[in-house]
């Protein structure tokens, strides 16, 4: 199949050949109004392609011609897919009461059909129990989607028959902070949370261990207003959850960056992006349409983020664009942004040295606790390494994990 990057600005919707090297408006007449606050939110159902934020609407793109409205379909900040019906929340029909903390959902495998009726399983519900409104949903599993409110987490089941889909709250006060500060593994969310970062796998249980490190390096700098303007992106190649975010310093857009790597439980950063900013981040993989958003220009390449997946051909293509609407790409061949030289600072997880030790014979040496150590050699490697210029390395140690780093070198 071809691939396309679908690809939108403040008003018009692009797709861009990656065979022929081709941007083509495919707006047709319409003139969009998507905001920081209000991104476009994409997914993709029987080989159609489709795109949603509040002010706006549902349009889809099958391959060829140009968007369309989806018609009777509500506007939605956020919708997906689960068992063959589009399931949106913060929805409003037409001039209809607006229901920013409800979801609808279309008729079985009808896209065009939204309203409820003997002969079809459409419907929609309120989960206004709590004042906080909906951000965001997404898939978990096979049967079930999340809803993600300001400060609530309520999974929603699909059960067939006449109430098709069922909620229960599962999370009381822990919920979002902005629409796509998500990274959806399948079986697992990784959320950007209020307070903390999350990763959420469905039930009752939310773990928020995973961002002890992280935290203090983060959420005391959030910027007050913009503050719910995160973007997320997972580069699946290396096992990595990327969240932009605003800090204080921001005009508006995501200016700083945080990674996890979500197969080794170890954080990177926080790290400046540049002035430019962050205002919407994609991804393509081989014969399949993803979506980015913010720009006329796709010529520039940038690798802010070093990060070690294989360059294929064919291969996915991770994408961000800029706040003076440049569409740039992750490249791990290409260590330069736009040409430049790039200054990174990268931070490893703590080892804890006394795990694993061994004697001569190589039998395990067990240690009591309060137990002192001496360690006279730390081996350092840099694995598949391809960056030209000097790397320097510096140790830190600290005695136990609430004292303060200390760093010798390089």
């Amino acid at each position: 199949g071809t691939v396309f990057i679908i690809m939108a600005e403040i008003q018009k919707v692009y797709s861009y050949s990656t065979i022929n090297k081709t941007l083509t408006d495919i707006s047709g007449s319409a003139i969009f109004s998507p905001t920081m606050d209000d991104p476009w939110i994409s997914f993709q159902y029987k080989d159609v392609y489709y795109i949603t934020n509040k002010k706006d609407g549902l349009y889809s793109w099958s391959g060829a011609g140009n968007v369309a409205a989806t018609a009777n379909a509500p506007k939605m900040r956020a919708a997906t897919i689960v068992k063959d019906h589009i399931l949106g929340c913060d929805y409003q029909f037409g001039s209809g009461a607006d229901h920013p903390q409800g979801i609808a959902w279309c008729a079985e495998a009808a896209v065009t059909t939204w309203t409820a009726a003997s002969n079809n399983d459409a419907g929609a519900f309120d989960v206004d129990d709590t004042p906080d409104l909906c951000l965001t949903i997404e898939p978990l599993g096979q049967d079930s989607a999340i809803l993600y409110k300001e400060r609530n987490i309520i999974p929603i089941t699909w059960i067939g028959g006449n109430e098709v889909f069922a909620r229960k709250q599962a999370i009381p006060g822990i919920g979002i902070l902005g629409t796509d500060g998500i990274i959806n593994l399948g079986d697992e969310h990784i959320i950007m949370g209020n307070d903390t970062f999350y990763v959420y796998r469905g039930g009752n249980d939310i773990n928020g261990e995973i961002a002890i490190r992280i935290r203090d390096k983060v959420y005391p700098r959030l910027h007050p207003v913009y503050k719910n303007r995160v973007r997320s992106l997972i580069i699946e190649e290396s096992r990595e959850a990327l969240f932009f975010y605003p800090d204080q310093l921001s005009t508006g857009f995501p200016n700083q960056c945080v990674i996890y790597n979500f197969e080794e439980n170890t954080w990177y950063g926080p790290f400046p992006i540049g002035s430019r900013g962050v205002s919407k981040t994609g991804f393509s993989a081989r014969a399949q349409s993803i979506f980015s958003a913010g720009v006329p220009d796709i010529a520039s390449t940038v690798a802010i983020i070093a990060a070690d997946y294989p360059s294929t051909t064919g291969g996915p293509v991770n994408l961000f664009t800029d706040s003076l609407r440049g569409c740039f790409k992750f490249d791990p061949l290409n260590q330069k942004d736009d040409t430049n030289d790039i200054l990174r600072i990268a931070e490893s997880g703590d080892h804890d040295l006394t795990h694993g030790l061994t004697s001569d014979l190589g039998t395990e040496v067990m240690l009591p606790a309060g137990s002192v150590v001496q360690i006279q050699r730390v081996n350092i490697g840099l694995v598949d390494d391809s960056t030209s210029g000097t790397i320097n390395a510096y140790l830190g140690y600290r005695m136990d994990e609430h004292s303060s780093i200390k760093y010798e070198g390089p």
